[in-house]
């Protein structure tokens, strides 16, 4: 599956019930504020607190992907 995470620790019991087994979770930037900034909402600590949940549940793959700009080239970033 594939998930902002902004609503994602409220489902995530739920969803690893029904047999979710993998997850994707974009996270745009690592700072609070410029987070508010691109998604035009405060929801950086609760993709945050999504993500630190999922890790604590063993979800098993967890990729967080994001994007970096290096040099004006955006570049896609992924992690698990």
């Amino acid at each position: 599956m594939t998930t902002n995470g902004v609503t994602l620790s409220h489902k995530l019991t739920g969803l690893l019930e029904a047999g979710l087994q993998g997850i994707n979770i974009s996270l745009d930037t690592l700072q609070e504020a410029k987070f508010q900034f691109i998604t035009r909402r405060n929801g950086w600590s609760k993709v945050t607190r999504a993500i630190n949940q999922a890790v604590d549940a063993g979800v098993h793959p967890l990729k967080v992907q994001g994007s970096v700009i290096v040099g004006g080239a955006l570049v896609v970033v992924s992690s698990s």
